[in-house]
């Protein structure tokens, strides 16, 4: 493989790669293992960085080992399971430090916000098939997604560059997912309070009350 060529995989990357592929660039020829075997030490690699100074994950590295690895640039298929585990790792560190930044919300582009929620709406995708029903990642997932949709529509108002209804049509799935999902313990049921709020502030007091709230 050179340069940044296309990898045909049997299947077009969709199904098992029993039979191996070839790059469209130099007609390198690999079987499946070998296909496999780069971008698993790649993200071996990411996950356990040897060298201390790569330690310390990031999104731009998995971002980068996903853009790299999926068809038609790479030889995965999008739920291949390193992508899904890759995308998994990207919803641990965004529920962990995405919200973390001293300028909050408002110092995100929309597209980063896209990019994030769609991470968590591919998860959500794999885990309706996976594993079904109320479990942590799911729960973990869904409250991340609706933190996301939230706080783009707070920075969405501020900017007035996107409508407020289909924030408030996806949140409000979601928080009837939520209200299932932490109703058991009474530090589920506190959180779930704090989802509440918000998404009625959202939805019932306007695009100014809402902004106004959410600074207090």
């Amino acid at each position: 493989m050179v340069g940044n060529g296309s990898f045909h995989v049997a299947g077009d990357g969709k199904r098992s790669m029993v039979s191996g592929g070839a790059c469209m660039e130099c007609s390198l020829t690999e079987d499946a293992a070998q296909v496999l075997a780069a971008p698993q030490a790649e993200f071996d690699r990411l996950l356990r960085p040897s060298d201390p100074q790569e330690q310390g994950e990031t999104l731009e590295k998995w971002e980068q080992f996903i853009n790299e690895h999926v068809w038609p640039r790479g030889p995965l298929h999008a739920t291949h399971y390193l992508i899904v585990q890759a995308k998994k790792q990207m919803t641990d560190i965004i529920g962990r430090d995405g919200f973390s930044d001293e300028g909050g919300p408002m110092t995100k582009p929309h597209a980063l916000y896209e990019r994030w929620e769609s991470v968590c709406r591919d998860v959500l995708a794999v885990l309706d098939v996976l594993r079904p029903g109320i479990n942590p990642h799911r729960n973990n997932t869904v409250s991340l997604l609706f933190n996301l949709i939230t706080s783009h529509a707070t920075m969405s108002l501020e900017t007035g560059t996107r409508p407020l209804q289909p924030f408030i049509a996806e949140s409000k799935k979601l928080i009837t997912e939520l209200q299932v999902m932490y109703s058991f313990t009474t530090k589920d049921k506190i959180y779930l309070k704090e989802l509440e709020s918000v998404f009625h502030l959202l939805v019932n007091l306007g695009p100014a009350s809402f902004k106004r709230m959410l600074r207090n």
